[in-house]
């Protein structure tokens, strides 16, 4: 194992578990932020919904890779603004610990394959030992276990953890946004330090795209400064020997009001960078949309990104390259390309792949 990418369970993103092939050294991690892929609204009354562990057990048969992580994010804030089935199983199953445990314990006919991430509770109801309880109930129905810690619970968390720690469980460190800074930082030395100490698999999780970043903020066809990507060579600086983030794309929040921006970030492999990519201005959605054909994706086929890529011996755009392929169906009127989930999916794809060729490449170590 050298990379754990986070996904949701929304549509796009489904697409790419379904259809990515992960193979031994990427295990995929999927946050599950409701009770099923699908809703009851609109449906006949006769269609069937399924279950929590029809929908998810059917999903995540359907991931070509060795294991997958499954987490129901008990760090995920909940917003005015969040959907309304996402609020609903925030509250009802994910930030009750017992109610957490028994969806999990839903998915143990997969358990061969699943890894159960659980994190601290104390910050939700003030519930002391609440990792020490989780891996109580659940080391008898689960191989392996992973504690997923971030920064502010870490020296409460590890207490805990290293009590109950297994040699083949794992240690989710998640940094959040944070750039892990070993010599300005006394703080994030010391977590370092004990992770470089664990006896078992360490992962850095990080999230290299600020969350305020905003695609009418890109340059055209220029570097976009302010993501760091550089977990991907230094994590063992950090104490790993796992590094994982969000598959390249912007994690956004689960809100009913996001509007439509057509805007694409592009991953360059040979420089470790992102380019970003915009659509001109339209007061029409339809026209806007029509920014991700007319001037979105020409802008990226002819960019000196691709062109990089293309001379580089790796073979990052080749045709086993779903995100490529696709850029240059919509380039060439195979297929439409009028849809932000699309770009979101081609963006993911395109990284995981050039991720995958600079692991299988030794590039990566």
């Amino acid at each position: 194992l050298k990379y754990m990418p986070v996904f949701r369970t929304r549509t796009n993103e489904k697409a790419v578990l379904k259809s990515f092939d992960f193979k031994n050294s990427i295990y995929p991690c999927i946050e599950i932020i409701k009770e099923t892929g699908s809703s009851s609204k609109g449906k006949l009354k006769t269609k069937k919904v399924p279950t929590f562990d029809e929908y998810y057990l059917k999903l995540i048969n359907q991931i070509s890779a060795r294991y997958v992580f499954v987490d129901l994010p008990v760090h995920l804030r909940q917003t005015k603004n969040m959907k309304s089935e996402t609020l609903d199983f925030l509250l009802r199953v994910v930030t009750n610990r017992v109610n957490r445990t028994d969806y999990m314990k839903k998915l143990q006919p997969a358990r061969e394959k699943i890894i159960p991430v659980v994190s601290t509770f104390f910050n939700i109801n003030n519930e002391p030992n609440t990792l020490l309880l989780q891996s109580e109930d659940l080391r008898p129905v689960f191989n392996s276990i992973a504690f997923r810690t971030f920064p502010d619970t870490f020296k409460n968390d590890i207490k805990q953890i290293l009590k109950v720690i297994q040699e083949n469980d794992y240690l989710i460190m998640d940094w959040g946004t944070e750039v892990v800074e070993l010599t300005t930082n006394e703080d994030h030395y010391d977590i370092v330090e004990v992770l470089k100490k664990i006896n078992c698999t360490v992962i850095v999780h990080r999230n290299p795209i600020p969350l305020d970043l905003t695609y009418t903020s890109l340059d055209h066809d220029e570097v976009v400064r302010r993501i760091d990507n550089s977990l991907i060579y230094n994590f063992k600086e950090c104490g790993a020997s796992v590094f994982s983030d969000y598959a390249g794309i912007k994690r956004n929040d689960i809100s009913d009001t996001q509007g439509v921006s057509p805007g694409f970030l592009y991953y360059d492999a040979v420089q470790n960078k992102f380019y970003g990519y915009k659509g001109k201005p339209h007061k029409d959605v339809s026209l806007k949309l029509r920014e991700f054909e007319v001037t979105i994706v020409p802008s990226v086929i002819s960019s000196s990104a691709t062109n990089r890529m293309l001379d580089n011996e790796m073979g990052f755009l080749d045709e086993d390259n779903y995100g490529w392929v696709v850029l240059n169906r919509i380039n060439k009127g195979y297929e439409p390309g009028r849809s932000a989930g699309k770009f979101k999916r081609i963006g993911m794809e395109h990284y995981l792949y050039c991720i995958k060729t600079l692991i299988e490449g030794g590039v990566i170590e």
